[in-house]
């Protein structure tokens, strides 16, 4: 038994080298790999003391460490097969908005992980054009510019139009992107109703200019065709143009009572829990957006979030 502890232990560390040469030595959580690897080698130590001493210890500290330390290893794979299980979900198509999470942004470029996030932002564009993106992110100690405006600029070269991104500068966690986002979203949904009432209105002072042109419409009706247009009574409209104004107005008004179609993007080690977020944060209709994350550092990844997945369910985050 000491054996496999001892390469665990030495899996740890070269892992750890490796994340360092790699990333760097500011990667985040990047020293877990030195502590796993230590507690592989006190569990080696332990195990040879066990073996030469097992008449001397108490049965019931034997059972409660295997016991804590079995515990611990099913729990994280628990943890991660779930991840693994909601990133695995297929995405949603026509959604009414995306909310893409902010990453690192270096002086030089941007990192790894909001590169890919990006790259499946616009991917997804192209198939839904229609859908609006939320792009979510502050600035941080070591950056520049706001994340948001750095993935506006690389999103904008690639091609999204302007009108469909939205963006949120001021979170600094997950727990932040997906709040801030919701009143950004509420925001555009009361501006996209405003939007369609003036739009409505100007159709119908459009025909009404053109009824009153030949004469079909008195002058002095005006501005009663105009109200009653809007107000439901619909006098001086036909039939089938009052139904059709009506309809638009109630399935804006719907839409806004049963709320928006939203979707969360990150790299698919993050999805699981930033969907949690959202569902606590009182999104009813939300549903994850997986982008692939860097091979090398996928196991770090989902290793540093299965202790964000635990903290945040503690602080009742999710």
């Amino acid at each position: 038994m000491e054996v496999l502890f001892i390469f665990a232990a030495a899996i740890c560390v070269l892992y750890f080298v490796l994340i360092v040469a790699y990333s760097g030595i500011g990667t985040s959580f990047c020293f877990i790999w030195l502590f796993f690897a230590a507690l592989c080698g006190a569990m080696s130590c332990f195990s040879v003391y066990l073996r030469a001493h097992r008449h001397c210890l108490p049965k019931r500290g034997i059972v409660f460490i295997s016991t804590s330390l079995i515990l611990g290893i099913v729990v994280m794979a628990v943890i991660m097969g779930l991840m693994a299980h909601t990133a695995a979900v297929p995405e949603k198509k026509k959604l009414d908005y995306v909310i893409v999470l902010g990453a690192r942004v270096y002086p030089d470029k941007m990192s790894v992980s909001l590169k890919n996030r990006l790259d499946k932002a616009y991917e997804y564009h192209v198939e839904n054009p229609e859908t609006k993106f939320v792009l979510s992110g502050g600035q941080g100690d070591n950056e520049y510019l706001p994340e948001a405006v750095a993935m506006y600029n690389y999103l904008h070269l690639k091609g999204m139009p302007e009108e469909n991104m939205i963006l949120e500068m001021f979170s600094t966690s997950t727990t932040e992107n997906i709040a801030f986002s919701m009143i950004a979203i509420d925001e555009d949904i009361k501006k996209t109703e405003r939007d369609v009432i003036e739009d409505i209105k100007d159709s119908a002072q459009m025909k009404l200019r053109e009824r009153i042109e030949f004469g079909i419409y008195p002058v002095e009706r005006g501005v009663e065709f105009i109200e009653d247009s809007i107000l439901g009574d619909n006098e001086g409209l036909s039939l089938k143009e009052a139904a059709e104004a009506a309809e638009e107005v109630r399935r804006t008004q719907v839409a806004a009572d049963k709320g928006p179609s939203v979707g969360v993007l990150t790299n698919d080690f993050h999805v699981m829990r930033a969907v949690l977020i959202a569902k606590k944060r009182g999104f009813e209709n939300v549903s994850g957006i997986s982008a692939p994350s860097d091979p090398i550092l996928l196991p770090h990844f989902f290793v540093r979030e299965c202790a964000a997945i635990i903290k945040d369910r503690i602080m009742g985050n999710m």
